[in-house]
């Protein structure tokens, strides 16, 4: 199980946890894709799930040539579970891995968050109110 921490201190991950399990054994990168491949498999063979729910487009859009990204932020998740096999038949529309994300009760406080790279920027912001929490991200990548 990976923390939100190892996401962004992996090297190479640029603070996207799909570029951090792109760094395990079993996984691998397909030349400017950018999505999570396991070994004999595809990239739509992997399912992402959040908090049990499938993820149909987990990926930002992109042009040729151009890798995409993981749309949500790594602080989003309490918990991020990658299995590359023996995994429950509740997820048996995976046919090469599982991506379970686990979503956080309620934030401890409120945040803003920024991030340059040397392709673009990220910015973050995450407020909290009495029963309620809204989280909104953004990224720039030219």
């Amino acid at each position: 199980m990976l923390k939100p921490l190892d996401v962004v201190t992996t090297a190479s991950a640029l603070g996207d946890f799909v570029g951090a399990l792109q760094t395990l054994p079993g996984t691998t990168t397909v030349a400017e894709d950018g999505r999570l491949f396991v070994r004999g498999g595809t990239a739509e063979e992997t399912q992402i799930f959040i908090d049990g729910i499938r993820v149909f487009t987990p990926y930002t859009a992109t042009t040729n040539n151009v890798p995409t990204r993981e749309r949500y932020s790594p602080f989003l998740f309490d918990g991020i579970m990658f299995s590359t096999g023996g995994y429950s038949a509740e997820y048996g529309q995976a046919l090469s891995s599982v991506l379970l994300l686990n979503t956080i009760d309620e934030p401890d406080q409120e945040k803003t968050d920024i991030g340059v790279m040397s392709v673009g920027a990220t910015l973050g912001s995450t407020q909290k109110w009495n029963k309620s929490s809204l989280s909104v991200n953004a990224s720039y990548i030219n």
